[in-house]
């Protein structure tokens, strides 16, 4: 059973009716902006819908740079930042020393982008523009290692009780994933703004919005074109190397959502490349391997004489102690009390052991391989997960 609900007007105008009602209730609008299409069609459709109504004032921006990108993205940051909305006042490029998934590495789940201990192999130096905040002007109360979705939180947090009651603009669209899919339809009421399905509460003063959830990947370069976009000119790199729209893009590298296009700065942006091999350990391994069936992709197939329960034992016993708990509190999550496989094409949306064999084959600690989603609950359980299942092996 589908459970989209079509509304009988076209995604754009669909959209200008939900920017209405963000710019009509809220003393301001932030857009999250990651250079990526989605957000630069975002922030591009707000932009306009500003100018119209004579609502500049409102609006803002910010940008969460990962230190480790393709060469057009910094030129598109700095293009968005001081050329395309000279018009927003409110602009924040954000340089912080989070933690960020890394998935190259069997030891490290994390990499620290802006790290000041690493600063002899930055994959780039620190942007030159007004409008950084880096970890010696930070406003609010940062700790180095800070998980980075927190810090969106608490940066959209401090931007209200600055400013006022915020609306904050996020380009997510439903089709590219079950977890957004979820997003969009599985939030509970009382965290919903006016009752809007397309609303997240993060603070008493403080919404989070997804005005183009609806949108189709091609919704999003009939945009560009139609009304003259700029966007990231890597995705022009992205598809004269054959790349489908589907798999085109940009994001934390060393995410695992994006192990199989890690091969692509090799040879779309070779400086930076060779840059951020030496930055991250198993960068390398990733892109030769990411997307094959070393790393959970293809078909892969387990051990003669094996259960997929039994290969996940053995999985989990090949790694360190602290990469080896992680996967144990994520298995807790969504308990262990499921079959060894399931026979359908579209097995990893059911939780069984072959599929977790793959998440650990991808190092994807938290199982969106799986569309299982974190929650604040989850995370509560953690320390009771360490000791049920520590007898796992």
């Amino acid at each position: 059973m589908s459970c989209k609900k079509y509304l009988g007007i076209n995604v754009y105008d669909a959209a200008q009716e939900r920017l209405k009602r963000c710019f009509d209730n809220f003393d301001n609008v932030l857009v999250s902006f990651s250079c990526g299409k989605d957000s630069g069609v975002l922030l591009n459709l707000a932009y306009d819908y500003a100018k119209k109504t004579n609502q500049m004032d409102k609006l803002a921006m910010y940008y969460m740079d990962y230190e480790a990108d393709y060469k057009e993205t910094d030129d598109y940051a700095y293009r968005s930042f001081n050329e395309n909305f000279k018009e927003i006042k409110r602009k924040y490029w954000l340089c912080l020393p989070i933690s960020a998934q890394c998935s190259c590495s069997m030891s490290d789940k994390y990499w620290i982008p802006w790290d000041k201990d690493k600063k002899d192999i930055w994959v780039k130096n620190m942007p030159d523009s007004k409008y950084v905040i880096n970890e010696d002007n930070v406003p609010w109360n940062f700790k180095k290692g800070s998980y980075g979705a927190d810090v969106r939180k608490k940066f959209n947090k401090w931007f209200a009780n600055q400013y006022g009651k915020t609306a904050v603009l996020v380009g997510i669209r439903a089709d590219e994933s079950l977890n957004r899919l979820s997003a969009i339809t599985s939030q509970h009421r009382k965290y919903m703004f006016d009752g809007i399905r397309w609303s997240k509460k993060l603070a008493d003063n403080c919404y989070s919005f997804y005005p183009i959830y609806d949108w189709r990947t091609e919704d999003i370069w009939i945009a560009n074109a139609r009304f003259g976009y700029d966007y990231n000119k890597a995705y022009d790199l992205m598809y004269q190397s054959g790349m489908p729209l589907s798999q085109m893009r940009i994001a934390s590298p060393f995410h695992s959502s994006g192990q199989a296009n890690l091969k692509f700065f090799r040879a779309l942006s070779p400086d930076t490349w060779g840059k951020m091999v030496c930055r991250v350990n198993g960068a390398n391994f990733m892109s030769i391997y990411g997307g094959t069936e070393a790393t959970g992709y293809k078909n892969v197939t387990k051990p003669d004489g094996y259960t997929w329960k039994e290969y996940a034992e053995f999985l989990l016993g090949t790694l360190s102690d602290e990469t080896r708990q992680r996967f144990i509190d994520s298995i807790d999550k969504i308990k262990n009390e499921f079959p060894d496989e399931v026979n359908t094409d579209d097995f990893r949306h059911y939780p069984n052991w072959k599929s977790i064999c793959i998440a650990i084959l991808k190092n994807d600690f938290t199982f969106q391989y799986m569309n299982a989603s974190r929650s604040k609950k989850d995370t509560e359980k953690r320390k009771q997960a360490i000791n049920r299942y520590k007898d796992i092996l």
